[in-house]
């Protein structure tokens, strides 16, 4: 929507748009009054006659002065100046509900024709939750309400009264502790030591400069408290458009929660505005800025404080660089360090990791319970404090080279302390302006010097020749860094075809050699050896930014422009370029001539091409069948790989093997030795041939070695035959446990008595002598299995070993021979038949078991 359909709220709309919508609107009277006059002739009234009567109705805006300028370098208190100013970080709310406080984001231009002027911030800033519905909104025309914004609201305002006071306060004390030391210094003394003489300086300049201050202070604070105490004196515009809030929105799952506010042309002072910066001081001096987001040394070298303290915004921190950040904090860590100016807290610097944080945000104003995607911003340390602090939502987080990060749109943190803050990113965000607001940019100085020039040259007129060197200097620049632009995309568009055409990686080195070799040649001739091309060139833009900032307020004043009165000079050379511009027949001939030699070209170009386009497509196939070859070659190496080791492996086992062999057959050869050298033993032993193997055998150290090697692998197999028992054991277990449930028992009917009549006294007796005994139970056979397996179990784990020992130690007494008394039990075959005994013992209780098992 053009200016020109904003008749009366804007009165410095351009004539031209004034005058088109004139004559549209004659159009549409013209055809109105026909349409009317046909209706009422049809109606039977055909001598009416129908006239228009255009009203403009006119509304002013709110009284109050304009936005302050905002100059760090020789405004009087920049710091308490700066809430009341059009530098970022500007602090807005509802004019309506003025305690629900924000701050703006970026100043946006709505189109090239359209010279309204607009500034971001979050939705929930320009129409609060708790008072707004959640259904977004658009003015359209100039019918609708508007919904008008004032600069500082009630909590802004008041932190800038009390930041006065506060200044005033602390000024005062500071003059009374510097008067007491000039007490103790005293009156000048001839020949006095020169440290109390320029100490004594020193404090009286210090005392000087408070006062001064003091009054600059008062002399601001009756200035805003005159002119800026109700909110409706700080109304600076109205919101144009506001989006529904949402969370989660596809395909990236960020939060959609941005508005537009549009200026009032009369509350800003175009000519002083500065446009999309960002002051960083205040809060830190201008050593700590460096120090923090500059503290590795190599970019310590190149680092520049802002002109003034002024953060100039351009440029957009793409996705990549957001998630991969290449700067390193003071720790050599990787991550991207931001600054922000916002309401409450001020300037703050952060870092952001390149982590995403998933947070849940307007829970309890819109019922929004959907998780959302936020880029989560830290504090740079614990010696900085939070990042941010409820009222600075809206605010643009920049990094430290001034590319635009995102909006801030909340915090959140385990405390009332908020040490997290989220905000969305700045390229996504343009992305839905733009959507809405298809010709919006951001505002930049520089498009209002060059509308500003093409009005003077509209209106047939100059500026002064006094500004001439000024233009000169413009137009010294401005080719330079075209020159710059122009010639880096033709060296770098031909890389960048030659790397896609040979498939080869970009080379970001050849790239920064181009930039380099070309800004020597263009904007740094005097480019320092070591220095980088891109703070040259940066320079070069802050350089044109100043002197357009220069040039504009002059050029705006009316007194600098004269009006051409004779015939424009380009009009005077209307002749020459006719001239010059005559046709040439000889080089109309030779112009054929060479365009058919480039049709031909062309066609040879075309035919090139696409001859190469097919060899291309050749060696992509061939290089899909060397890849598969190669890997096929690779899976043969493996396999012969594999094969290799599992020879060698084998030749071990073969080793292992023939080292067994022999190791076996001296064991063979020791265990026939030892045979023989015990057959005298046997025959001396009797008839006791089963104990001999136990008997001390005198011999070699070598014989008692192998017996202690035998003993231990009689040991070893005692040992695995109890753990094959208690193995046996559980298998049998795990069967008798599976065995399906015994069916219920069958109980016949019961015999009835017998007549005691029939019965002899002998039977009758008999009977009354044997009681009956009563059939068993499947819990008494339970029972008894489960015991019967226990004694089963300990029986088959016992070792089957007969003790030898009191043999022994009787033949040991008798030197050999069987002499004196010997318990029975203690007698080998005495512990074998016990063994035996219990064997058959267990068997019968088992055949017993299953006899009455049987009988269910």
């Amino acid at each position: 929507m053009a200016r020109g359909d904003h008749k009366g709220e804007r009165k410095s709309a351009p004539s031209r748009q004034r005058e088109r919508g004139v004559l549209s609107s004659r159009r549409r009277t013209r055809a109105a009054t026909a349409a009317v006059k046909k209706i009422l002739a049809g109606a039977g009234f055909p001598d009416i006659e129908v006239a228009f009567v255009e009203s403009v109705v006119t509304r002013s805006v709110a009284t109050g002065p304009k936005l302050l300028s905002f100059d760090p370098l020789l405004d009087e208190v920049p710091h308490l100046r700066k809430p009341f100013t059009t530098a970022l970080g500007l602090s807005i709310a509802p004019l309506s509900y003025p305690h629900f406080e924000g701050t703006g984001a970026l100043f946006f231009r709505l189109s090239k024709e359209d010279n309204r002027t607009a500034i971001l911030t979050c939705a929930h800033v320009a129409r609060p939750p708790p008072v707004y519905p959640n259904t977004g909104m658009t003015r359209k025309n100039t019918s609708q309400p508007r919904e008008e914004v004032v600069a500082l609201g009630n909590m802004g305002y008041n932190n800038a009264v009390k930041a006065m006071m506060s200044t005033i306060r602390d000024l005062v004390l500071s003059i009374d502790a510097w008067n007491k030391v000039l007490g103790r210094l005293g009156d000048p003394v001839q020949g006095e030591p020169t440290k109390v003489t320029e100490g004594r300086q020193e404090h009286v300049d210090l005392v000087a400069g408070a006062k001064k201050d003091i009054k600059q202070v008062n002399a601001f604070h009756d200035e805003v408290t005159k002119l800026r105490t109700t909110p409706d004196q700080r109304v600076i515009g109205f919101v144009l458009h506001s989006e529904k809030i949402e969370v989660s929105v596809d395909p990236h799952g960020f939060t959609k929660d941005w508005a537009l506010i549009e200026l009032y042309d009369e509350k800003i002072d175009w000519a002083s505005f500065k446009g999309n910066k960002v002051y960083v001081g205040g809060n830190l001096s201008i050593a700590e800025f460096g120090n923090t987001m500059f503290s590795q040394p190599a970019d310590q070298a190149k680092y520049q404080y802002p002109q003034d303290g002024l953060l100039q915004a351009y440029g957009v921190v793409p996705d990549d660089e957001i998630r991969n950040p290449q700067h390193l904090d003071v720790h050599g860590e990787k991550c991207l360090l931001v600054v922000k100016n916002g309401l409450t807290t001020g300037t703050t610097v952060g870092r952001v990791n390149g982590l995403e944080s998933f947070t849940r945000t307007y829970e309890e104003e819109y019922g929004i319970k959907q998780t959302s995607i936020e880029i989560a911003i830290l504090a740079y340390d614990k010696t900085r404090g939070k990042f941010s602090d409820p009222g600075d939502s809206g605010s643009i987080v920049l990094s430290r080279d001034g590319c635009i990060v995102g909006i801030l749109t909340g915090g959140a943190g385990p405390t009332d302390e908020t040490d997290i803050t989220y905000l969305t990113p700045y390229w996504w965000v343009e992305k839905e302006i733009k959507a809405k607001y298809p010709g919006c940019f951001l505002y930049q100085v520089v498009k209002k010097l060059t509308k500003r020039l093409e009005d003077v040259i509209q209106d047939s007129g100059a500026l002064k020749a006094h500004l001439v060197g000024q233009l000169k200097s413009l137009s010294n620049t401005v080719p330079e860094l075209i020159n710059f632009g122009i010639s880096l995309a033709q060296q770098v568009l031909p890389h960048l075809s030659d790397a896609r055409s040979a498939k080869s990686s970009f080379q970001l080195a050849t790239v920064l050699l181009y930039a380099k070799q070309i800004a020597t040649s263009t904007v740094a001739k005097d480019l320092r050896p070591g220095a980088s091309c891109w703070q040259a060139v940066g320079d070069a833009m802050a350089q044109l930014a100043g002197e357009c900032n220069k040039l504009l307020p002059i050029a705006l004043e009316p007194e600098n422009v004269v009006k051409i009165t004779g015939t424009p000079p380009r009009i005077v050379r209307v002749d020459d370029i006719l001239a010059s511009a005559a046709i040439n027949v000889e080089a109309e001939r030779k112009a054929t001539q060479f365009q058919g030699e480039i049709q031909s070209l062309v066609r040879s170009l075309k035919a090139r091409d696409q001859t190469i386009q097919e060899s291309t497509v050749k060696i992509e196939l061939m290089e899909r069948r060397m890849e598969a070859s190669k890997r096929q070659s690779d899976t043969i190496i493996e396999l012969e790989n594999e094969l290799s080791k599992a020879r060698k492996q084998e030749r071990a086992y073969e080793e292992a093997m023939e080292q067994l062999q022999a190791d076996f057959a001296a064991l063979e050869q020791d265990n026939a030795k030892l045979k023989t050298m015990a057959a005298p033993e046997r025959q001396a032993a009797g008839n006791q041939p089963a104990e001999s193997d136990n008997v001390p055998i005198e011999g070699s150290v070598e014989t008692s070695h192998l017996l202690e090697q035998i003993e231990a692998l009689r040991g070893t197999v005692r040992f695995l035959r109890t753990e094959n028992s208690y193995l046996k054991g559980q298998d049998l277990m795990k069967k008798i446990q599976a065995l399906p449930p015994l069916p219920d028992p069958f109980r016949p009917p019961p015999t009835p008595p017998l007549d005691p009549s029939t019965l002899s006294e002998s039977d009758s007796d008999a009977e009354s002598d044997l009681p009956p005994s009563p059939p068993p139970t499947i819990h008494a056979l339970t029972t008894e299995t489960k015991m019967l397996y226990r004694d089963v179990i300990k029986f088959s784990s016992s070792p089957r070993v007969v003790d030898l020992s009191a043999l022994l130690a009787k033949r040991t007494e008798g030197e050999g021979k069987m002499r004196g008394w010997m318990r029975r039990k203690d007698m080998p075959a005495e512990q074998v038949l016990e063994r035996k005994m219990e064997a058959e013992r267990l068997s019968r209780r088992v055949r017993g078991l299953m006899d009455r098992a049987s009988a269910l």
